[in-house]
Order: C-alpha cells, then structure tokens, then sequence
C-alpha cells in the first residue's frame, strides 16, 4: 500500500548560472531568500561566481531565516566557475522559487543600471 505523508511536499531546485552574480546581485539574492522562503526554505548551500571577486568563489549556506556569513574560497574546487546552488524547500514549488530568483534578478539588475547612470552624471 502506498503511504502519502501529509503536509507540503519537499522539492529541490538547483540555480546554475553561466555568468557571475554582481556583489549587489548576490545581496539581493540572499536578502530575496531570507525575507521571502522563511520556514519553507530546508537546506540553501552553493559556490557563487561573483563578478568583483574573480577565481574566489563565494560559499553561502543556510537553513530557514538563517543564512550563515559568506565564505570565500582561495580559488575553485575544479574547473567549472559557473556559480551553483542547491534549494530544498517544503511548501515552495520549484516555480515560485524560480519566479522569486527572476525577480531578483531583474530588481538587482534596474539598481546596477540606476547606479551606472548616477555615477556617469
């Protein structure tokens, strides 16, 4: 007999990203996570590319409302820089969390851009 637990479904997500994360891009990235998953949010662990930082990526972890202080390696584990984080939710589908990442994206984005157009005035 099949057995179904109840309450919200455990799902995993993994954020692949070709080119690297801005330092604003990752702030608002991990701000998006902690303020927005909450409870739902199992386990958050990954490697980030970030553009200021080349050849030292970026180590985030964390666990519900807590997102432990990022690490830096001295350089990558092998030779793939593409940043890589891993999402295991219950209760936050695969597609809110990718919709929530894309709004991150594109909020981070407009800031980078107003930011350009303040510092070129």
């Amino acid at each position: 007999h099949a057995h179904r637990r109840p309450g919200p479904l455990i799902e995993t997500f993994c954020l692949i990203r070709e080119e690297p994360l801005t330092r604003e891009a990752l702030r608002f990235l991990l701000d998006g996570i902690g303020q927005n998953l909450g409870p739902g949010l199992l386990r958050v662990k990954g490697l980030v590319n970030v553009a200021e930082e080349p050849g030292r990526p970026a180590v985030i972890q964390g666990a519900q409302h807590l997102l432990h202080t990022m690490a830096w390696l001295e350089r990558w584990p092998d030779r793939d820089t593409r940043t890589r984080v891993v999402f295991i939710t219950q209760g936050v589908t695969r597609e809110a969390l990718r919709e929530m990442i894309e709004l991150i994206d594109r909020i981070a984005a407009r800031t980078s851009r107003a930011k350009a157009r303040a510092q070129s005035q």
